[in-house]
């Protein structure tokens, strides 16, 4: 496979796993035509919508938060090349194009109200292992097959910005790969890969904390 770097290449994607949802989503929400650029077909059923990074707004990283089975990539990367594939008419050499209006609407709105639950959900944290279950408990209900090490990684930051040591936080990395879904039994999580995520994320400086000692990846 090949991965395509999101900010770097001036896109960001809506990773829709869940096509009724996402169906649902456009009959509520959009008004009328609206223009696609480049699609690609995930191997999990699902698609990859490609738009252009939008001025003045910040397009986070999160799993099912604008909809059930709909997630946003913008930092970091995206998959390509087998098993993907891209749609004869709206394939990598379509030209980009922005996101409709009524989307960006959806993004920054549900985003604004993640962003607040979070906040404040912090204020109640008054040590490290507070905001360390919280978030465990928030990227094992995330992961699926298909982004178990990307939620992983996310995890490990999270858990190294909280201050928790290295040891302290090989817990709670085993016993988020015991709990995430493991698809097929030819390609389970195990804990071998959440220990390398968590090697990778400590490998990286603490971000600065902000309100409650801790950051929020993927924000």
């Amino acid at each position: 496979m090949v991965g395509i770097a999101c900010i770097t290449s001036g896109i960001f994607a809506v990773d829709v796993d869940d096509p009724h949802s996402w169906e649902s989503l456009v009959d509520e929400h959009a008004s009328g035509k609206w223009t696609r650029g480049p699609a690609q077909l995930t191997p999990g059923g699902g698609f990859h919508l490609i738009f252009k990074q939008p001025q003045g707004i910040e397009i986070p990283n999160n799993a099912g938060v604008i909809a059930k089975g709909i997630d946003l990539r913008s930092r970091g990367y995206i998959c390509t090349g087998l098993p993907y594939t891209w749609l004869d008419d709206e394939g990598i050499y379509k030209p980009l194009v922005d996101a409709p209006e009524w989307l960006l609407k959806i993004i920054i709105n549900k985003t604004h109200k993640e962003n607040k639950d979070q906040k404040r959900n912090a204020l109640r944290f008054s040590d490290p292992t507070g905001p360390a279950v919280y978030f465990l408990n928030k990227y094992i209900r995330a992961a699926f097959p298909g982004n178990r090490n990307q939620q992983g990684f996310l995890l490990a930051a999270q858990l190294r910005d909280c201050g928790l040591s290295m040891g302290e936080a090989e817990n709670y990395m085993r016993q988020y790969a015991r709990s995430v879904p493991n698809g097929i039994k030819e390609n389970p999580y195990t804990e071998s890969e959440a220990l390398q995520s968590l090697r990778s994320a400590f490998s990286q400086s603490p971000r600065d904390p902000i309100q409650g000692g801790y950051t929020y990846a993927g924000i």
